[in-house]
């Protein structure tokens, strides 16, 4: 999103679903903003992709396994969502 006025420019970039950049040059309008909306400033903020992503194969132990029911609400689940 670009908005330009007075020879001044704002943007915004979403480039992830889980990052925006905002350049400004009125950061502290930018704060209130956030904060009107209850979104608190972190400046120690930690991503989750700073960290190692880890897989685990879980071995398939049959219906008596206890992942099973898990796996299949979560099937059920997906077959309700709505169809694109």
């Amino acid at each position: 999103m670009k908005f330009q006025h007075r020879g001044q420019t704002e943007e915004m970039f979403v480039r992830l679903a889980t990052y925006f950049q905002i350049w400004t040059n009125h950061p502290e309008t930018v704060r209130a903003c956030f904060e009107r909306q209850g979104i608190p400033e972190v400046l120690e903020l930690e991503f989750i992709d700073e960290y190692p992503h880890v897989s685990e194969t879980i071995p398939y132990g049959g219906h008596d396994s206890g992942w099973y029911p898990v796996m299949e609400e979560l099937k059920r689940r997906f077959d309700a969502l709505p169809q694109l």
